[in-house]
């Protein structure tokens, strides 16, 4: 029995984000300054935490000194909060944006330089669905996913340490099973990749359908094509449909089991944690930094999942915009054709066969001669090869050296 063919491979992640930020370039810096300045807000988050505790603890034993001394450094930490935060958005938002503009000139400046038969090959509708669906998918990246991934990850691990340090027992308890069900909510994201990449291969052909049918208006009515055009439009929409679909069963998968077990830790933290303090073991204060920082180390639990199955989404965008990008360049070595023989013919095909990729051949052999200063009509049935011939007399796939010739010059030589 043959082998049946194994499943696609999921978008590396990480070397795609290794790229968009080699890519940006001298934009990243707006990127790693977002990063430190996030840095200096987690750090005040703990201490304006920090201050709340011992408010609260100064209330219940009666030290109005401490509580006043407290309650205005909380207060005196909102201005250079609202600093860091401004400073943060606004260097995610110059990263983003400019890394965006950035790869927009690429892909127009790359897609005038492609061959015409990397063109033939791909419709255009599928590059205008590089250029707006992907592109879109980089911007919530650039924008949202990727900072949001950095950001909670900074306060995870300032916010764990402080519980640690309140309470180890409390902390270890209360998060013992948190790297469990993050690997097991992760597991469910690998699938999201590869089939949002398949997503996304299906719209680009719903779209293509959809612009031939815009384009070609006329030409569809004048030989009463809407029917066909619909048909076939109708079963590239299922396609997509039933792929993003799929894509949905895995998000709301992830997302509501996120949501459930994200929940847990909360409770045995209340449960403990009001055991410890009724047994004098922590102040109520310490209780109320523990149950508030609690939050950003389980949070991740039901956001950190889908922020990884976006980035891994967004991955495939990513492969899709520089697959593009990449593609080789039409040559740029050519140089206008100088007569070699005042005898030679214009046009001159020596023994030449032709094929488009490697498909049937649409040339077999054909050798002919055009003199200079003659008209010379070529005629046959539809694919008989007369469009290919003239694709081939402007350069738009290259022969071998020698089997075409202007004016006694070797076109692609």
């Amino acid at each position: 029995m043959p082998k049946k063919p194994s499943p696609a491979p999921a978008n590396p992640i990480w070397p795609s984000i290794r790229r968009l930020l080699k890519f940006a370039g001298r934009q990243s810096a707006w990127l790693y300054a977002a990063l430190a300045f996030d840095l200096l807000l987690a750090v005040t988050l703990i201490l304006s935490i920090d201050f709340m505790r011992k408010v609260f603890d100064a209330v219940l034993a009666g030290q109005s000194s401490v509580f006043w001394r407290y309650t205005w450094l909380s207060l005196a930490l909102a201005v250079p909060n609202i600093l860091f935060a401004y400073l943060k958005t606004r260097g995610v938002g110059q990263f983003s944006e400019r890394t965006l503009a950035k790869l927009r000139q690429a892909i127009a400046a790359h897609s005038t330089t492609l061959p015409v038969s990397y063109l033939e090959q791909r419709h255009s509708g599928d590059l205008l669905s590089v250029l707006n669906a992907d592109l879109a998918k980089l911007k919530t990246l650039l924008g949202n996913n990727l900072m949001d991934f950095f950001f909670q990850s900074i306060r995870f691990v300032f916010a764990l340490v402080y519980i640690i340090s309140i309470n180890w027992l409390l902390a270890l308890v209360s998060t013992i099973l948190t790297p469990a069900i993050f690997l097991l909510i992760s597991r469910l994201t690998q699938p999201v990749t590869r089939r949002s990449e398949e997503m996304q291969n299906e719209i680009g052909q719903v779209n293509s359908l959809a612009q031939d049918s815009l384009a070609g208006a006329m030409v569809v009515k004048s030989f009463n094509l809407a029917g066909i055009l619909d048909e076939r439009f109708h079963l590239a929409n299922l396609k997509a449909l039933k792929k993003g679909l799929g894509v949905a069963r895995y998000w709301s998968m992830i997302n509501g089991l996120g949501m459930g077990l994200s929940i847990t830790p909360f409770i045995i933290a209340m449960g403990l944690g009001g055991y410890l303090v009724i047994d004098k073991n922590l102040t109520f204060g310490g209780l109320f930094a523990f149950i508030n920082l609690l939050n950003y180390v389980v949070n991740p639990l039901g956001s950190l999942p889908g922020i990884i199955a976006s980035i891994g989404e967004a991955a495939g965008a990513a492969q899709r915009v520089f697959k593009l990008i990449d593609s080789p360049s039409e040559r740029q070595d050519g140089a206008v054709t100088q007569p070699a023989q005042d005898s030679a013919p214009a046009i001159q095909f020596k023994d030449v066969s032709f094929a488009y990729n490697g498909d049937c051949p649409v040339l077999k052999h054909v050798s002919l001669a055009i003199p200079k200063g003659q008209t010379v009509a070529i005629v046959g049935p539809s694919g008989g090869g007369k469009t290919t011939l003239l694709k081939l007399i402007l350069g738009y796939y290259p022969l071998p050296n020698e089997r075409l010739r202007l004016f006694g010059a070797d076109l692609n030589a």
